[in-house]
């Protein structure tokens, strides 16, 4: 969800070899370009075995009743009673937050009776995102420093607080340390092309409600990671995310991010958002020790209209907060 185009691919460097020439003058043999490991590694894939503790995907039929089950809840009508209702702060504040007549006053006048709201809203002022060495301790100041999109992304980032439950399945469980990643990356990537942040940042919380409705409506506790339920994985969640996004009246730019992910394209909202949770994934892997630190280094939004703004979602990933 930058202001100029960074014209530079991430990714190894040629490695050229050469050798003492033959008796005979032939030409110096050249070693090939090293391939990067973006092109065989998937992230995905990769972190769905991490939450299992596996290293491999097994051929099995183990998980057939799970992924009948989320079959079952993606067609669901309404996902009404699997979803909890948003805080009645949530929506007041947004609307306010669209109304170019209304000032910090206003804003802080919605917030003073959620104290949940103040605290978070101190906290992310005072994170190394926001802070320049200066703490915050009024409320006031706190909002005048995020500004508009500071304080819609905080607002967000807390309607989502109630079903950030890690008592279910743990392959559908995202953690919230990754969707904050994916919204940080989604918010930069927009800026970078100049289109919305606030409703990237928002498609980058709404892509992961499909694995966290699942992980609510399906608590298995150890589910066998095989090839069928990752799958099934990749298809379903993100209908389930869609039907979320629609029923908690997310906007309509979102929804049809959502439905844009199988065939994103160029610059769009929909690419942003896949392309961001790519690279938060990646980051994830990274932080935990599953890929090698080296390995930021590929491209790994290669054949992609946004991999030349690639480094611009990293410095925002490298600034979620650490208590995220």
């Amino acid at each position: 969800m930058f202001g100029s185009w960074i014209n530079r691919l991430l990714g190894r460097e040629r490695t050229v070899a050469t050798h003492s020439p033959r008796p005979d003058g032939a030409n110096a043999t050249v070693r090939p370009p090293m391939e990067s490991p973006a092109a065989h590694r998937d992230p995905e894939r990769d972190h769905f075995l991490a939450q299992l503790g596996a290293d491999t995907l097994q051929d099995s039929t183990a998980a057939r009743p799970l992924v009948e089950k989320l079959r079952a809840l993606a067609e669901e009508e309404t996902l009404a009673r699997h979803i909890p209702r948003l805080p009645t702060l949530v929506p007041r504040l947004l609307q306010a937050l669209r109304d170019p007549t209304r000032s910090t006053a206003d804003y802080v006048a919605l917030i003073r009776d959620d104290p949940a709201a103040i605290a978070e809203i101190l906290r992310v002022a005072n994170s190394a995102l926001y802070n320049r060495g200066t703490p915050l301790q009024g409320i006031e100041q706190a909002v005048a420093r995020l500004g508009t999109d500071g304080l819609r992304e905080t607002v967000s980032r807390l309607a989502f607080r109630p079903v950030m439950r890690r008592d279910a399945n743990q392959a559908l469980t995202p953690s919230w340390r990754l969707i904050a990643k994916t919204s940080a990356a989604a918010a930069a990537l927009a800026t970078a092309t100049g289109g919305a942040r606030f409703e990237a940042w928002l498609g980058g919380l709404a892509f992961h409600t499909g694995a966290l409705v699942a992980a609510k409506a399906l608590p298995v506790t150890a589910p066998p990671p095989t090839r069928a339920l990752f799958e099934a994985r990749h298809v379903l969640l993100p209908k389930i995310a869609r039907k979320v996004a629609q029923e908690w009246e997310f906007p309509s730019a979102v929804v049809q991010a959502l439905d844009a992910q199988d065939k994103p394209n160029g610059a769009s909202l929909g690419a942003i958002v896949q392309a961001a949770h790519r690279l938060a994934l990646v980051h994830s892997l990274i932080e935990s020790g599953r890929y090698e630190a080296h390995e930021r280094e590929a491209d790994w939004l290669a054949g992609s209209a946004l991999s030349p703004l690639a480094d611009k979602a990293w410095a925002a990933l490298d600034q979620v907060d650490e208590t995220d």
